[in-house]
């Protein structure tokens, strides 16, 4: 069986600066927690019969201090017919609010065998925009008006989103059993809506950003700006958080203008949320341009066509052998998981 709840995998199809090649590999791995949960067929399979909903949020213990991996028991199969929330133990930090980015631990468990899909704790923490259309609704739900430092319960149903992110239902909608994954998440900070550096006066020959009274960039001005041969990356505002790394999940706002005219094909900031990719998804003048910037920065990035889309273009938005230049914000980036060691040789036999 397989199923696209893609719980903490945006909804909506990913951006113009998202290569459109499979995505792969650890950084992305949380991105797709559940789809391979429901592909090993966690409904056991025989006989087809979807299990009762059974019990609520307190038939769930959970064991473990907030920052350490919880330990998770209940009776199997454990299916809900609509999400549901709990609030495990409350931290004493801000009120996260609809429209934040809020770096989470989490563990997800199958509701039908008590399986661990996945674990951020011993790995890498991610960041999830609570945007509806990026986060599934139930979790947007659930983590709205909580406080950073609180660890939460969620168990997610094979529901349908309502805001028309997702048009066909799941192929399992009707077997609870088979759809309820549960979820505990920590609850570590909110990330910053904006860069926050230092101002840096860019040279001559730069594009010139344009923001509103809060920051937010509302335009790039390419007027007289002859495309330059390679890759230049340009600080607007210096960060001094920690730096992208090659691999690395970065969220960030952007937006992006045709270096010939400075027609905007796409913007982050328009759409009032912002966006976490992993790096090595993106097109090539993105991983080479951002990796070394650090947290809190601004940059521009004036990307040749053979770095962007090359002669394909991007249609409708993006022609062939179009130059491009982006304005990007990094808020926040999370390291890939680091591969596990390679084993040690064995110990040679005793000789006889």
């Amino acid at each position: 069986m397989t199923s696209d709840l893609g719980l903490l995998r945006p909804l909506r199809p990913a951006r113009p600066t998202v290569r459109r090649a499979a995505r792969a590999g650890a950084a992305a791995a949380a991105a797709a927690l559940v789809l391979a949960a429901c592909g090993d067929d966690a409904s056991g399979g025989e006989g087809g019969d979807a299990a009762e909903p059974a019990g609520d949020l307190g038939a769930i213990e959970v064991e473990g201090d907030f920052g350490e991996e919880p330990t998770l028991t209940f009776d199997t199969p454990f299916a809900l017919e609509e999400s549901d929330s709990t609030t495990l133990s409350e931290g004493d930090g801000e009120a996260i609010e609809d429209g934040d980015t809020v770096t989470i631990d989490y563990t997800v468990v199958s509701g039908a065998d008590g399986s661990t899909l996945d674990t951020s704790f011993g790995a890498t923490s991610i960041s999830l925009p609570l945007v509806e259309g990026q986060t599934t609704p139930a979790l947007v739900d659930a983590l709205v008006g909580e406080t950073l430092g609180s660890r939460v319960l969620v168990a997610v149903a094979p529901e349908q989103p309502t805001d028309g992110a997702s048009a066909a239902p799941s192929p399992a909608a009707g077997d609870p059993a088979a759809d309820t994954i549960i979820f505990v998440l920590d609850l570590l900070e909110v990330v910053p809506e904006r860069a926050d550096g230092e101002p840096v006066e860019p040279p001559a020959g730069t594009p010139v950003v344009s923001t509103d009274e809060a920051g937010d960039v509302t335009g790039v001005d390419v007027a007289g700006i002859t495309p330059p041969e390679g890759l230049v990356v340009t600080p607007v505002l210096q960060g001094d958080g920690d730096v992208v790394g090659a691999g690395d999940t970065v969220t960030i706002h952007y937006t992006g203008v045709l270096a010939a005219d400075g027609v905007e094909f796409d913007s982050s900031w328009s759409r009032g949320a912002a966006t976490t990719f992993p790096l090595g998804n993106l097109i090539a003048g993105w991983q080479q341009g951002l990796e070394g910037v650090a947290v809190g920065s601004r940059v521009v990035l004036q990307v040749p066509a053979e770095l962007g889309y090359g002669e394909q273009g991007s249609p409708p938005t993006i022609p062939a052998d179009a130059d491009l230049v982006f304005v990007i914000d990094v808020l926040d980036t999370q390291a890939a998981p680091e591969a596990p060691a390679e084993p040690s040789s064995p110990a040679p036999a005793p000789s006889e």
